[in-house]
């Protein structure tokens, strides 16, 4: 069976919840979707696609699960029976349907919420807010723990630095590598490390300042 999609062709490493690294699609080896998806939970930066691929994870830990497109070779041999299905494509339609519908439902229970991502600097009175709101799970303003901080320097750092586009790629306002959003929230945390740092996820930028000066 076909995972749930993260956005149009997106994906966040090799589909593995293992830490170590993994053999890769565009590349030799790629870090796991565990190594990478874990300081994005600590971030806070929980999106409805993310935690529904993280999910669908857990449930087939134990299976084999390839990472590939339709046009590549060397694909697993259950690929053609997979895609060769004559009902695929309305199987995958209704699938993401069922997707949407639950994805809208959780969002009027307000368990995710659109907003703009914030992370500010009390000590430095500065902060970053994303320019577009981003879909996320929702949580209240809170500390950003030093640790977390170090993982996501450590796991996203050498990503973002040494452009690496086949590891990673999503449509998201927050988390896009064509997007300079991600870029600058490793420059903040890296800036700011050594201080507390407040996250924040508000529809108005004025409930999120109110938030953050609590």
């Amino acid at each position: 069976m076909e995972a749930p999609r993260v956005g149009d062709g997106g994906f966040v490493g090799a589909p593995s919840l293992d830490l170590g690294a993994q053999p890769g699609w565009d590349c030799p080896v790629m870090p796991s979707f565990w190594f990478l998806y874990e300081p994005l939970c600590a971030l806070g930066i929980r999106s409805y696609e993310l935690e529904s691929f993280h999910q669908w994870l857990h449930v087939h830990r134990d299976h084999r699960v390839h990472l590939g497109s339709d046009h590549d070779d060397g694909q697993p041999p259950e690929f053609d029976e997979i895609t060769a299905a004559p009902d695929r494509i309305m199987k995958l339609a209704a699938e993401m349907k069922r997707a949407d519908d639950n994805e809208q439902q959780l969002l009027a229970a307000g368990t995710y919420r659109d907003g703009h991502y914030r992370i500010a600097c009390a000590a430095c009175d500065v902060s970053l807010t994303s320019e577009e709101p981003e879909r996320l799970l929702a949580f209240e303003a809170k500390v950003l723990n030093p640790g977390d901080a170090d993982m996501f320097l450590e796991r996203w750092g050498p990503l973002l630095t040494d452009d690496q586009p086949g590891t990673w790629r999503l449509n998201s306002a927050v988390m896009s590598p064509e997007q300079p959003f991600i870029h600058s929230l490793m420059m903040f945390v890296a800036t700011h490390r050594s201080y507390a740092m407040k996250l924040a996820l508000s529809i108005r930028k004025t409930e999120v300042l109110r938030k953050l000066c609590v």
